[in-house]
């Protein structure tokens, strides 16, 4: 089974949350939608208020083969400042685990200082943010394990990468052809 850690932050995007959520369910893997607040009700940036599987605590220490991050500006500040999330990526990073950011997001993975020497892309707003890695504009860029997106209309493409990333590629191809995606 392959497990995917989603965290949810306040002024998280929706579409980049729950459409990722989605294919991966589709998927049939594993999905824990951590919230970093103390509450399982988080609003996005767009005052969608979802409910997570779980809080951030409870996750700390456990190793997943994808830890997904969405991007929303406050979203992504929050990603970026929580010495939890931080670990959490640095852990992942260090077993060369799939680590995945979209949008505003990739500036947490700056934080965590994973990116040097990788390439990686975002949100345009956000590419001053985003100094130690190769920047590219491409709508996803996978460097070894780290894969980086640019914004909520890239969410399928991005989501059904991952799961082709993770070892599924015809099943990430049946999702896509289920979907009517291209």
């Amino acid at each position: 089974m392959t497990d995917v850690l989603v965290f949810l932050a306040e002024g998280f995007e929706e579409i980049e949350a729950i459409s990722a959520i989605d294919i991966f369910r589709r998927a049939e893997f594993d999905v824990q939608v951590a919230s970093l607040t103390n509450d399982i009700t988080v609003k996005g940036a767009h005052q969608i208020e979802v409910n997570a599987d779980i809080t951030l605590d409870t996750v700390a220490e456990k190793q997943f083969d994808l830890i997904y991050l969405p991007g929303g500006g406050g979203s992504a500040e929050a990603l970026r400042s929580d010495p939890v999330v931080q670990q959490i990526i640095k852990r992942h990073h260090q077993a060369k685990l799939k680590i995945a950011a979209i949008c505003a997001a990739p500036i947490a993975l700056e934080e965590a200082g994973i990116l040097k020497g990788h390439h990686a892309t975002s949100f345009p707003a956000m590419k001053p943010q985003i100094v130690t890695p190769i920047y590219e504009e491409k709508s996803v860029v996978i460097s070894g394990h780290i894969i980086t997106s640019r914004a909520a209309g890239t969410t399928i493409e991005f989501a059904l990468t991952l799961v082709s990333e993770l070892g599924y590629p015809d099943l990430a191809n049946e999702i896509s052809l289920a979907i009517l995606h291209k």
